[in-house]
């Protein structure tokens, strides 16, 4: 009995031996392809992979057409063992495309080699959510900026809304009302006629006798 135990406990520790080892020698490979929107994927892996990002490399082609790359935009790390991958260039809806690792490294400085590992054959959905956000800056197309111009200050009309007086009537008016007063100080000068001409002369006549008179006198 007792050496039954003991067997079963040698067999045990054989076997978790091996797992721990076995899960230490596990092969750095690339896991998932998830598609989160035309212009956006997630790329898993099944270790930590390292921080920096920068240096990932990944090759992006339609299945039917492998010599046609699509260009990525950036890298990101979203989680220890994820990244989020920009496509330059919306995906196509119902396609199915392969993603070729390049190049990552996880913490402990393990590759990916091309093959196998390093490659995941993905599909896009039928239809793409509208609402869903796009990240892929470079494409969007630009906005055209439209100048508009600033609100101009209301002119105040009120003074050009009044009525313009015609001054044709008053001026026509004070034109007769003046000939009228000329005419009026015309009859009041006295009158220069024959009649009145023969009044003059008798007068002076009148004045010379007396004064004849006077110096005879």
């Amino acid at each position: 009995m007792k050496t039954k135990i003991l067997l079963a406990i040698l067999l045990a520790s054989i076997s978790s031996f091996a797992w721990v080892s076995a899960s230490e020698t596990t092969t750095f490979s690339l896991k998932e392809v998830k598609v989160v929107d035309q212009d956006t994927l997630t790329v898993s892996f099944n270790k930590d992979i390292l921080e920096d990002t920068s240096l990932f490399e990944f090759l992006l082609t339609p299945k039917s057409d492998d010599t046609r790359e699509i260009a990525l935009t950036g890298v990101t790390l979203s989680s220890s063992m994820e990244v989020s991958v920009d496509t330059m260039e919306a995906l196509a809806p119902a396609v199915e495309y392969n993603l070729v690792v390049v190049f990552a490294s996880d913490k402990e400085g393990n590759v990916i080699e091309n093959g196998v590992d390093g490659m995941v054959t993905f599909s896009t959905p039928a239809t793409f959510d509208a609402s869903a956000p796009v990240t892929g800056e470079f494409n969007v197309a630009p906005t055209e900026t439209v100048w508009t111009p600033e609100a101009m200050p209301t002119e105040d009309t009120t003074a050009l809304e009044q009525p313009v007086s015609d001054t044709t009537a008053e001026t026509t008016e004070s034109w007769v009302v003046a000939t009228e007063a000329a005419a009026a100080t015309a009859e009041a000068l006295p009158q220069t006629g024959p009649k009145e001409m023969l009044f003059v002369v008798l007068a002076l006549l009148l004045g010379l006798g007396i004064t004849f008179v006077r110096k005879n006198a």
